[in-house]
């Protein structure tokens, strides 16, 4: 198995769990959940991960840094139709890297990095915020909630 496809199976461990998560009975309402003024709706949440984590795959197949354009959700069933489709984009988009487009040197802004930095950062990326949607959803009184040690 080439190192590129590791890394997408690692990564994907982490995105069954937020779909997991987004199919968690909701109401409408608790999209705009936010624990704090300032922060992320859940909704948002949600939206931030799967779109920002897709910005990263590309950046390292297409050697080009575009910041996404995240819509506004509404409902809860368009929230899932949404993280579900982008999953699936970013998926196939990772199958396309390859072990040089990992090695190659990239640049984001002011930070520069390898192919395989920035997918570390994006791994990184979404167990951070995934700790987020946890809290956001254990304080909606969700209690039936996925585990990481469940999956392989």
């Amino acid at each position: 198995m080439i190192e590129s496809e590791k890394m997408m199976n690692n990564w994907l461990r982490h995105r069954k769990i937020t779909e997991q998560l987004v199919d968690i009975p909701m109401k409408d309402e608790d999209l705009t959940f936010k624990p704090w003024e300032g922060a992320m709706t859940l909704g948002e949440l949600f939206l931030h991960i799967v779109y920002w984590n897709d910005t990263f795959v590309s950046l390292v197949k297409n050697k080009e840094f575009m910041p996404p354009n995240i819509p506004v959700c509404t409902n809860v069933d368009e929230l899932r139709s949404i993280v579900k489709k982008v999953t699936r984009i970013t998926k196939e988009k990772y199958r396309l890297i390859t072990d040089l487009d990992i090695s190659s040197s990239l640049q984001m802004g002011n930070f520069a990095g390898s192919g395989g930095t920035f997918l570390t950062i994006m791994y990184d990326h979404e167990i951070h915020h995934k700790g987020q949607l946890f809290v956001y959803l254990r304080l909606l009184g969700k209690e039936k909630l996925p585990f990481f040690r469940d999956y392989k």
